[in-house]
């Protein structure tokens, strides 16, 4: 419904509602399901019962049973019938008011609001059929840690699925019985998307006001300001994040206690000079016992997260579901405590797009344009302009991301505190400049120079005319990923690096076209001195997300430009010949959408890894710093390891085109090392996704030492005893 209402001659007011009504997609035949309870109510409930100390084994299970009006049943999300649009706009031209600033009707004035929304559930509930539907769509995955070279299964036939691995030991899990409800079994710990239940419309609230005034011979100028304001818009976050569990004794919650411990780890503080903490002594008291040597349950978690920094996150792993050194809830009675108290046991990351986000759009627009007159038409247009955001993706995309420019940027890897987040959007760019241009030139018949030639001679010189575009932008922003194989929050994916203490201001993006790589050959490099960005660098800490799009990369320079003549044939023909050049300078920029800067895996090493890709040469590092190996030209995403493959310091290896190269021939050897008293160590590699890039993981041999290849048992954790191991030799 809209109306227009002129006021006065030179006033115009128009005013409209609309209002939406989106039906969430649903499955004709009734193929749909939906978990219960709710993953958005799921995951609220967990965040309120973590603030009461109340741990993860203590909350319901998710289970799937038919769902959508097919099956007489609610749908993927409930229908939002809220949606009402209002639209408004006002245009005024002033007549004899400050009639020499603004004219005689001149100068307009113009503003204009509207609330928008968005159309979302498609992509959503296509992603959801076919990688979060369980018991409906289930993909059989083989069990982390389970498989090694030594008892992998071999060949046996094209139509042969084994299920027992050469040690006799069962790897695949059966399919899931018909019928439903189904429930995820305990301890599957799988990485896979979801959908979130309780979805809202994501709307925006647009506005603009502009002032426009003509000028003299055909020339026009516009300067205005443009807004939106989103809200409820589509973010991804791990809906099965471990739990930031809060110590009802001593009020403190994980985070801070973690970050506590890994602030002594940076300053290589001696496990007997680690002071005790309350959260640990309160939640894990048997701790200092069972690790033995005197310590206290403080001291002994803290040498498990030493011994894995900085992937902290793995430290968490070990306590919570090997009781290494305690499991949380341990009592006299059961002092090797309960597994499972920050981690679901059915997901260890469960990926889903909930409509939290908000943003902010800013922009200040400034347009000259001249009408074409005496041979000339020209636009110019100039944008000042700030877009803010907690992540920047599409509805349909990549379940944990969709872009990646040096770091992570498309979804939240601390869902506990999104805001840590909340930066420049992917798209921001601060100056844009664009202009286009048709020029005659003065030649021929009619023009300044040979209006009077004959017409042989205007066919030659006569009916020239040149064009032109123009776009320059500032820098689009780059990330730094955290580490190449640690996690500090998310078990998923490993976030961004964050600033050491003291440094006040971002590192500076310049392209080096000529940086000398340790190998000693010239490529471009995203920084002027890759090596002095690293000091200003530190590891994530847990609970921390990196700083996110606060870096700036190479913006966009490009000058498009035509020459034409037009030959009048007839009266109302004529043939016209063009000649037209692209990227008229040659300029070349770099895209840092696809460009990769990390620090190393090794903890506190000081050692860079620079990638980049596209148009930019394609490197990497593997190996120490005097092992580099490099690889170019287009990469792709490597297959999953095997579960258990350690990489040593001696070798690495790669994956990719014909054209790669690679600097060392030596193949990965497997760690052969005793396993730590009484607890089974988890295998390096958890089977997580890779993301656009190749895999490459290289552990210092001080922690390939603490690390053997051991089956993951599929037995309770709880039921492994105190009593002597040690590990089988694993044949090459």
């Amino acid at each position: 419904m809209q109306d227009q209402w002129r006021v006065k001659p030179n006033l115009t007011i128009t005013a409209g509602v609309r209002y939406y009504l989106y039906s969430p997609p649903w499955e004709t035949n009734g193929l749909q399901v939906r978990p219960t309870p709710s993953f958005g109510e799921w995951f609220e409930l967990r965040r309120a019962s973590m603030l009461k100390g109340i741990p993860s084994y203590d909350l319901p299970r998710i289970s799937f049973d038919l769902a959508g009006p097919a099956n007489g049943k609610p749908g993927f999300f409930a229908k939002d019938f809220n949606n009402w649009s209002p639209r408004v706009s006002v245009a005024w031209s002033p007549r004899r008011f400050l009639r020499p600033l603004f004219g005689d009707g001149r100068t307009v004035f113009r503003f204009g609001y509207g609330l928008v929304y968005d159309r979302i559930g498609h992509a959503l509930a296509t992603t959801f059929d076919q990688a979060g539907s369980f018991g409906l769509t289930t993909s059989l995955t083989t069990v982390w840690g389970t498989i090694t070279e030594a008892n992998a299964p071999r060949f046996t036939g094209v139509f042969d699925v084994p299920r027992v691995a050469r040690d006799g030991s069962e790897f695949q899990r059966p399919a899931p019985p018909g019928g439903f409800p189904q429930t995820p079994p305990f301890g599957l710990f799988a990485i896979t998307t979801s959908i979130d239940d309780t979805l809202r419309t994501p709307y925006a609230h647009m506005f603009n006001l502009f002032i426009g005034r003509e000028l003299p011979k055909n020339f026009s100028v516009e300067v205005g300001y443009v807004g939106r304001r989103g809200r409820k818009l589509l973010t991804r976050r791990d809906l099965a994040m471990p739990m930031n569990l809060v110590d009802p004794k001593s009020g403190m919650d994980y985070f801070t206690a973690a970050q506590m411990l890994v602030r002594l780890i940076e300053a290589n503080t001696p496990v007997s000079a680690v002071p005790r903490i309350p959260y640990w002594e309160n939640l894990f008291p048997t701790a200092g016992a069972r690790a033995g040597g005197g310590l206290t349950s403080t001291q002994a978690i803290y040498q498990v997260f030493r011994e894995n920094a900085p992937d902290y996150i793995t430290a968490l792993y070990e306590i919570d579901l090997f009781c290494n050194p305690a499991c949380f809830g341990a009592t006299r009675d059961n002092p090797a405590g309960k597994p499972f108290a920050f981690w679901n046991d059915q997901y260890s990351s469960l990926a889903g797009q909930s409509t939290i986000g908000f943003s902010e759009y800013h922009a200040l627009q400034l347009l000259v344009r001249k009408r074409f007159s005496a041979g000339t038409q020209f636009d110019f247009n100039y944008t000042l302009s700030k877009s803010l955001d907690l992540t920047s993706g599409t509805e349909r995309g990549g379940s944990f991301g969709s872009f990646f420019s040096g770091g992570y940027t498309d979804f939240i890897i601390n869902s506990w505190s999104p805001r840590l987040q909340y930066s420049f959007s992917d798209f921001d760019v601060r100056h844009q400049v664009n202009a286009n241009w048709i020029v005659e030139l003065p030649f021929g018949r009619g023009k300044p120079l040979g209006g009077n030639v004959p017409g042989w001679a205007n066919q030659i010189i006569g009916g020239w005319q040149t064009t032109g575009l123009l776009r320059w932008t500032s820098g689009f922003p780059l990330n730094i990923i955290n580490c190449r194989s640690c996690w500090a929050t998310n078990w998923n994916l490993q976030g961004n690096a964050e600033l050491k203490e003291g440094v006040t201001r971002y590192p500076t993006g310049e392209t080096n076209r000529s940086y000398k790589f340790p190998d000693g050959k010239v490529r471009p490099a995203a920084f002027r001195n890759p090596a002095d960005v690293l000091k200003m660098l530190r590891f994530q800490r847990p609970g921390e997300a990196g700083f996110r799009n606060r870096i700036r990369g190479d913006g966009y320079f490009s000058i498009d430009f035509g020459l034409m003549k037009a030959f009048p044939i007839t009266e109302t023909h004529r043939l016209q010949f063009r000649w037209e050049v692209f990227n008229l300078t040659n300029s070349v920029r770099f895209d840092t959408g696809v460009c990769w800067r990390t620090r190393t895996s090794r903890p506190h090493s000081g050692d860079t890894k620079v990638r980049s890709r596209g148009r930019a040469s394609c490197s990497s590092r593997c190996g120490t710093n005097s092992e580099p190996v490099r690889w170019f030209g287009r990469q792709r995403a490597l297959p999953r390891k095997a579960a258990g493959r350690l990489f040593s310091r001696e070798g690495c290896e790669s994956y990719g085109d014909a054209d790669h190269e690679q600097g060392i021939e030596d193949k990965p050897e497997i760690a052969k090392s005793p396993i730590r008293r009484g607890y089974s160590v988890p295998p390096l590699n958890r089977g997580r996704a890779s993301h656009l890039l190749p895999e490459i993981e290289i552990w210092p041999p001080e922690r390939l030492r603490r690390h053997a290849l051991r089956r993951m048992p599929q037995a309770d954790p709880i039921a492994h005893d105190d009593s002597d191991q040690t590990s089988e030799s694993i044949p090459p």
